[in-house]
Formats: C-alpha cells, sequence, structure tokens
C-alpha cells in the first residue's frame, strides 16, 4: 500500500511537471472554448416538424405544402388535437424540432377578420443547431401567405413558444463536446506517449524490476491519470462559467461518474496503443490517428445529424459520441444518469471490452 501512494504522488507531480501534458489537458481545451466562443455558428440540420391541420382546409394543405417544399423540414401529420400533448413529449425529448398547429379559425377565413390567425409553432430552446434558421423560415412563410392576400388585412401571424426556459447557445452546445474531447486527448495521447516512452527509455523495466507488481504500477498510473480528469473537467466548466457564463443544470456528481467511465475507456486504449508502438513518435502518431476522426466526427462542434445515415450509425457506437451525449444532457438538460442509460450502457461495453484487452496486454508489459 505505501508504494502504491508513493507511485500514486509521483505519477502526480510528474503530469504537473510535463508542459506538453499541461497543454494538453488545460491549455488547448480553453482555447478551443475561447475561439469557438467568439463566432455564432448556430447552424440547423434537417428540423422535424409534426403539423397539426385541426382545419383540414384548402387553405391548410397549401401551408403544408409549402413547408414541404422547403429541404430542410421533415414534416409529419396529424388531424388529432390531442396528439399535441404526446407531441410536446416528443419535443421536449428532442424527437421532434418544432410542433405546428393550425388552428380550425382557417375555416372562417371567408368571413370578415378582426384579428389575424395565429398559427402557433412550439419549439424547445436546447435545439440551438435548428432554430435559428428554421423559425426564420416559419416567419418567411406566413409572411408569404399575408402577401398572396391581395387588399386584404393580415390573414396570419406566427405564434412562437418556447417549452423550456433555458436559452441554450452554441457556446453551451460546444462545452461538453470540449471536455469530452479533453478527456479523449489527455487519457489517449497521455497514457501511449508515456508508457511508450518509460518502455523506450527503460524505465518502465527498472521500475517493474523493484517488487512494485505490474498490477500496482498500473492501478497507480490509471488513478492518478482519473485524478487529474477530474481537475481538468472542473477547471474547463468553471472557465466557461467565468468566460461566456456557460451554466451546468445536472448534477456534478453525475458528470463526475461520466467522466471517470469514459476516461477508463481512453485511458485503456491508449495502454493498447503503447503496447503495439516501438518508438513515443508512432505511439503519438497512432493516438491522433484514433483520436482526431473520433473528435471532428463524434459531435465535439456539430450535431452529427448532419451526417450520412451510414456513417452516423458506426460514429454513435464510437466511445465518443455517448460520452458527448450523456454529458450534453446533463449539463444542459439537467438529466439524471438514468436520463442518459443507453449512453451510459454503450460506455459500460467500452469499459468492458477495452479492459479485458488491456488487461491481456498488461502480460507484455515488462517487455
Amino acid at each position: 500500500m505505501t508504494a502504491f501512494l508513493e507511485l500514486f504522488i509521483a505519477e502526480l507531480k510528474l503530469n504537473f511537471r510535463n508542459k506538453q501534458a499541461i497543454f494538453w489537458r488545460l491549455v488547448f481545451p480553453l482555447m478551443f472554448i475561447t475561439i469557438f466562443g467568439l463566432f455564432n455558428l448556430d447552424q440547423p440540420s434537417t428540423s422535424k416538424v409534426f403539423v397539426i391541420d385541426e382545419a383540414q382546409t384548402s387553405m391548410s394543405l397549401d401551408i403544408i405544402k409549402g413547408f414541404e417544399k422547403i429541404s430542410f423540414f421533415q414534416l409529419e401529420k396529424s388531424v388529432r388535437i390531442t396528439d399535441l400533448t404526446s407531441a410536446k413529449d416528443r419535443l421536449k425529448q428532442e424527437k421532434l424540432n418544432f410542433i405546428l398547429v393550425l388552428p380550425q379559425e382557417l375555416k372562417n377565413l371567408s368571413a370578415p377578420q378582426a384579428q389575424p390567425i395565429a398559427l402557433k409553432v412550439y419549439y424547445n430552446e436546447a435545439n440551438v443547431m435548428t432554430n435559428q434558421i428554421a423559425l426564420n423560415a416559419l416567419d418567411q412563410i406566413t409572411a408569404k401567405l399575408n402577401a398572396q392576400a391581395v387588399n386584404a388585412p393580415q390573414l396570419f401571424s406566427l405564434e412562437k413558444q418556447a417549452l423550456t426556459t433555458k436559452k441554450i447557445r452554441y457556446i453551451d452546445f460546444l462545452v461538453p463536446g470540449i471536455v469530452a474531447m479533453s478527456i479523449m486527448q489527455s487519457a489517449i495521447i497521455g497514457m501511449a506517449v508515456y508508457l511508450t516512452e518509460y518502455r523506450e527509455k527503460k524505465v518502465l523495466k527498472r521500475v517493474l524490476a523493484t517488487p512494485v507488481s505490474p498490477k500496482t504500477f498500473v492501478a497507480a498510473l490509471v488513478l492518478s491519470r482519473l485524478v487529474l480528469s477530474i481537475l481538468q473537467i472542473i477547471i474547463i466548466l468553471v472557465s466557461a462559467k467565468l468566460l461566456f457564463n456557460v451554466a451546468v443544470f445536472g448534477s456534478y456528481l453525475d458528470i463526475g461518474i461520466i467522466t471517470i467511465l469514459s476516461s477508463i475507456v481512453f485511458l485503456n486504449i491508449g495502454f493498447i496503443i503503447s503496447s503495439f508502438s516501438k518508438t513515443t513518435a508512432a505511439a503519438e502518431g497512432l493516438s491522433q490517428v484514433i483520436t482526431m476522426p473520433m473528435m471532428f466526427l463524434s459531435g465535439v462542434f456539430f450535431s452529427t445529424e448532419t451526417l450520412p445515415s451510414v456513417v452516423r450509425v458506426v460514429v454513435d457506437k464510437l466511445p465518443l459520441a455517448p460520452t458527448i451525449n450523456a454529458l450534453r444532457s446533463v449539463i444542459l438538460n439537467g438529466e439524471g444518469l438514468m436520463g442518459v442509460k443507453s449512453d451510459l450502457a454503450m460506455v459500460l461495453v467500452w469499459v468492458a471490452a477495452t479492459s479485458l484487452i488491456a488487461v491481456w496486454q498488461l502480460r507484455g508489459i515488462k517487455e
């Protein structure tokens, strides 16, 4: 136990003295938050619109046809107002982007209108990547309908109602992705390069020539990295709060649990990479080959909905994607662990798979 504590403390000191490690853990993610925080990149992908047509008139059908002509609107239609409650639940769960209600008042267009007929639009402000352009398109369609009413007063207005009280900005969307990316980069690259360098310089062989067992050495190494990951996440979240007022709506304990589990996955991957690498350059190169595609494809900066469906299916199974989804749900929506159980289950599958491979590779650690 004494050897374990001494190795644990020594590993912490070595990591803090490593300027390159400090850069990857702190400066690199904070740089990304700062740069992307200065841009307004709130661009939507395909918007799923649920239309409730209460009127069932030629005018309401024309309005629906207008929506169908817009390429980034994907419509579902219903005539039952009772569907509104279930549609709102789907909207809150982000299975829909918008709900449009065409009211029964459309049946009375032939009669004089004292007030414009309100076309009700419900949306979720958490859908930061879809709202801006989609709502502008809805405004334009309404304006076009009014323009077609020659020598008539304004027939329609667009009544927008958000189903959430939180205003989600792009920087709010970005920060959980940066958190997950930082966990992955520091764990995989840090572990792979560190162990390969120790093997390359024969330090590992000398350490393991002592009474310290390989399991004790690896346990101390992993625990020290997990502590650093927790510290790293705290610094990123605090900095995001101070710089851009990014709020955390979920539990910090849940964030910590997700961080620890995903860190184990990425540390295992780094350990596996080191077992195949003969030099530190090879370890760093192989780490980049694995981390860079995940970083840009798994939704760190943009929603994965814009990817082709086949690619998205593969990407969603990679360890970074469920980590990002879980962190976003906890940080932005205040979900608990049960609310992200499917993403957490995927992370646990990766924990089990990579741990088995890492343990199998442990037998060659003295080589």
